[in-house]
């Protein structure tokens, strides 16, 4: 289930043709600056898995009630920070619109927050977490 979650995401970003570089990250973000990589680049990592107060029942199938995924990021202008955290902001934009109610699992990515990571030398990381909505 998390892999197909992952990838749904993954593909999804592919189609917006913007990332040179686009992957799953299992690390610290501080490994992931220091990968040589092209840029913009965007990469999908699971944040969070809350696996709810109690069971619904004996012998049912483990819920994971809570997924956040976080998609994170990365551009660089050579030019001067503000480029390069404008080009971050376009990005954001752009991904946050294209994985904003996109079906998955049984529910639905919505956004939660975006927040700097990284900000240094014309480097820019930010951050997008998203829940997966249900029903209830």
């Amino acid at each position: 289930m998390l892999v197909e979650e992952q990838e749904a995401i993954i593909v999804a970003l592919q189609e917006l043709g913007l990332f040179k570089c686009l992957d799953s990250w299992q690390g610290e973000i501080e490994e992931l600056i220091k990968v040589p990589r092209n840029l913009p680049s965007a990469h999908v990592a699971l944040g969070e898995i809350d696996f709810g107060e109690e069971a619904t029942a004996i012998g049912t199938k483990l819920s994971l009630d809570e997924n956040i995924w976080n998609v994170i990021i990365t551009a660089s202008s050579r030019r001067d920070q503000k480029s390069g955290a404008v080009e971050c902001y376009q990005l954001l934009e752009t991904v946050v619109a294209k994985l904003k109610m996109l079906p998955i699992g049984s529910g639905w990515l919505w956004p939660v927050k975006a927040r700097l990571l990284y900000n240094k030398n014309g480097l820019s990381l930010y951050g997008v977490a998203f829940i997966i909505e249900q029903e209830q």
